[in-house]
């Protein structure tokens, strides 16, 4: 017999393992255990992003996984479609003076680890935005001045009087998410500056939130999954979400989320999909069941540049208003996705709608008539001299050779330019539509350059709303893209200017008297249709689409709660805010219901500004020029009292709300001079 040597051992060696291996598997098969994913009957799906990656899930980042929202609190909801807020982590706020707004966080707050949610949380939470340069925290810095604790769940946020902006301020209350400090300053510690960029956190085990729904797994296929903590301290407040679990499906382009919805493998999109009544057939809806189907966002405007004479003259301008056909804008090139606007920058579909004068409307404003912007020329000599289609000025300059720009944004954007390029030549003023790339339109804008384009606004629906819309326009201190796209001038022949209007659009966001706010509006009302500052022409649509063959009960004009959904928006994306979504939709067959708290709880910023309004009651109980010990032991002896108990001291109730609680200890504590 043969004996085998060296290399020629080794196939058959190869051979014996291969053959041991193959019996082991048959006998003793092993045990795999697949991560499955969560029943679809108990989860919602929404659409992420399109692209192919997974967010992070730290807060801290510019663009965070869109749910990471949900497993931290912010102190308030708000929705800025109906201007109304709901208290979350916190259990209500109250106003000490003009510029110290007291929060009082929920006693039953509490992380996931059983900790409670304490008012040095939100003070380190503030505190990272000082710090480092984080989205939704950072900017609240130019109104803020500090954040104080006084007790485990009492917190003071301190006005900054020189960029007094009661506005701008009130983001402070729902935008940052409030973390947990005992686990991020020891994160803090390890990455520094590099813990809003280099941190993802994505490792279930480890995080630590106060929200209703916890990481999963990252693992599963195309969609990251969220489970619900039916252990969340907001349970015996709010009841649980219905949806057990959450996922959001990240689609490779807007064709497959489109396909995706219509199969119902999404539950919620935010793109544009034309012609969506087609769809209502599959079971997907909108948030109106007819036209214009979409919330109103913002208003496009047609800018009409002030450094382009003789365009800077209110009544060429009058005119082009009159010619700009809103109506066929969206009806031929919207899909009837959105209505047109007013003829001031105030979204009229909205809560903001309160501050339209119809008086200044009706007489200084416009609408679509050919006619009458005909007649506006005419009446003031800009007429045809020389019968070549063009008119003239009484000086002989011609109203010719003027372009009007836009990008190539859609149908919508190119097709609007068209028709009221088509009606200008039409009453004898020559505007040629121009479609240049993004960055040379913007740095057109930039340089003074354009003649007319359609743009933004800067009229998002909020608490800040109109102010906004009037300071982007109409405030010449801004620059781009910040504002005064149209190059306002402070005065000018036949205008009232921005000289006029700065001291006002200084003065609204300091101002919590709502009279007084309205009176403002107005006059910066008059002011711009007056000028024709800028003309309004119709609203973006506010996309968003859902699916109704797994769930029912979304957000739409029977359950108008309504935050952003929007995958665009960076930070929190609308998220908590959207929160009561979760306990209205149920699965479809059941009814929905809107959760009894929902109603209860929310209440408008006219609210929210609550005693700011009020001349302070004195905190010098014992008016003796001080306030010393004296008055502080007067507070606490009848503290905790209410109207009709013994110890009750009217002098001690400096709210007047009836009962001598902490918001009456901190306002003496604040005025304690020793």
């Amino acid at each position: 017999m043969e004996i085998l040597k060296g290399n020629a051992r080794a196939p058959v060696f190869a051979i014996m393992i291969l053959l041991l291996i193959s019996v082991f598997a048959a006998l003793f098969p092993a045990t795999v255990t697949a991560v499955e994913e969560p029943p679809r009957d108990q989860t919602l799906v929404i659409l992420s992003c399109i692209g192919d990656e997974v967010d992070a899930h730290n807060a801290l980042m510019s663009y965070p996984a869109y749910f990471t929202s949900l497993m931290y609190p912010s102190l308030y909801l708000y929705s800025p479609y109906s201007d109304e807020w709901i208290p979350y982590l916190a259990e209500s706020c109250s106003w000490l003076d003009k510029i110290t707004l007291m929060v009082t966080i929920r006693d039953e707050a509490k992380w996931w680890d059983g900790t409670p949610i304490t008012a040095e949380d939100v003070k380190y939470s503030l505190e990272l935005g000082k710090k480092y340069n984080v989205p939704m925290y950072t900017p609240h810095w130019i109104y803020l001045e500090d954040v104080t604790v006084v007790s485990d769940k009492v917190v003071v946020f301190y006005l900054n009087q020189s960029t007094l902006n009661y506005f701008q301020a009130l983001d402070m209350l729902w935008q940052p998410l409030i973390l947990p400090k005992a686990r991020w300053q020891n994160l803090e510690a390890q990455y520094g500056a590099a813990l809003t960029t280099d941190f993802e956190d994505d490792d279930p085990e480890n995080i630590v939130g106060g929200g209703p729904y916890r990481l999963m797994d990252l693992s599963l296929t195309d969609k990251s999954y969220y489970q619900r903590v039916d252990d969340w301290w907001g349970t015996d407040i709010f009841g649980l979400p219905n949806p057990k679990y959450l996922a959001t499906k990240i689609c490779r382009n807007t064709s497959a989320s489109n396909e995706d919805l219509y199969a119902g493998v999404i539950d919620v999109s935010t793109h544009m999909i034309p012609e969506i009544w087609t769809r209502f057939p599959t079971g997907v809806r909108t948030y109106y069941p007819d036209p214009p189907y979409f919330v109103s966002q913002w208003p496009l405007v047609l800018y009409i540049n002030y450094l382009k004479a003789p365009l800077d003259n209110p009544i060429i301008r009058r005119a082009i208003a009159h010619a700009s056909p809103t109506a066929d804008m969206v009806s031929m090139y919207y899909y009837n996705s959105s209505v047109p606007t007013a003829a001031v920058p105030i979204i009229h579909t909205g809560p903001a709608a309160k501050y339209i004068n119809q008086t200044l409307v009706d007489q200084y404003g416009w609408t679509y008539n050919i006619t009458k912007a005909e007649e506006i020329l005419d009446d003031a000599n800009i007429t045809d001299v020389d019968d070549d289609g063009f008119r003239e000025m009484p000086d002989g300059t011609e109203l010719s050779g003027f372009t009007i720009q836009v990008p190539d944004f859609g149908p919508e954007w190119v097709g609007s330019c068209e028709l009221i390029a088509q009606n200008l030549n039409q009453i004898g003023i020559g505007v040629t539509p121009e479609y240049p790339d993004f960055q040379l339109w913007e740095d057109r804008i930039v340089n003074g350059e354009l003649d007319l384009f359609i743009g933004w606004s800067g009229a998002f629906p909020g608490s800040y709303h109109p102010w906004n819309a009037f300071s982007f326009s109409m405030d010449n201190r801004q620059s781009f893209p910040l504002g005064n796209l149209m190059n306002y001038p402070d005065s000018g022949a036949g205008l009232v200017g921005s000289a006029v209007a700065k001291p006002l659009i200084d003065a609204i966001p300091k101002e919590a008297n709502a009279t007084k706010i309205a009176s403002m509006y107005s006059q910066l009302q008059e002011i711009w249709l007056k000028d024709v500052v800028a003309i309004p022409l119709y609203y973006t649509a506010g996309w968003y689409e859902y699916q109704t063959v797994n769930w029912v009960g979304f957000p739409s004009a029977d359950y108008p709660w309504l935050c952003d959904l929007y995958i665009s928006t960076p930070g929190t994306s609308g998220w908590p805010s959207q929160l009561p979504m979760l306990f209205t939709v149920v699965p479809a067959g059941q009814t929905p219901t809107v959760p009894t708290w929902v109603n209860n709880m929310k209440f408008s910023t006219d609210q929210m500004h609550g005693n700011l309004e009020a001349d302070p009651k004195t905190t010098d109980l014992n008016t003796d020029g001080a306030v010393d010990i004296v008055d502080m032991t007067v507070a606490a002896l009848a503290f905790g009292s209410v109207i009709g108990d013994p110890k009750y001291d009217v002098r001690a109730d400096i709210d007047d709300n009836g009962v001598i609680d902490i918001v009456d200890l901190a306002k003496i504590a604040k005025d304690f001079t020793g």
